[in-house]
């Protein structure tokens, strides 16, 4: 619900890696970081948003990660490469999902037994 809230409302801006610390619990074998990142809102203040993850690469791999946060709570932020089929900023500023094919299964599969239904009930 935050990342719905944050696309309608939020502000596209930049932030910086200013640490990151282990969490000292595992999910899955896998270390939990928290990454903090700092960034600055349109009137210039300086704000820190904290992820945990356990794929800390995926928040590193860029000088400066993206993040949307909302103008009038600039506490209330999230990292866009943390969101499920990491959302890009195309060229025109607007936000754009990873198109997957696995997105398409489950409507593929509603369809298809739909039509089997249909084909065995009136043929």
């Amino acid at each position: 619900m935050r990342a719905i809230r944050l696309f309608k409302k939020g502000v596209l801006t930049k932030g910086k890696l200013i640490s990151k610390v282990s969490t000292e619990s595992r999910f899955n074998e896998r270390i939990v970081y928290e990454l903090t990142f700092r960034f600055k809102d349109k009137l210039g203040n300086e704000y820190d948003v904290s992820e945990k993850t356990r794929f800390p690469a995926l928040l590193e791999d860029d000088k400066e990660e993206s993040l949307l946060y909302l103008p009038d709570n600039p506490d209330y932020a999230i990292m866009l490469d943390t969101l499920p089929s990491s959302p890009s900023i195309n060229r025109e500023g607007n936000i754009e999902s990873s198109p997957s094919l696995l997105t398409l299964i489950i409507p593929l599969i509603t369809i298809s037994g739909h039509g089997l239904y249909i084909l065995i009930k009136f043929f």
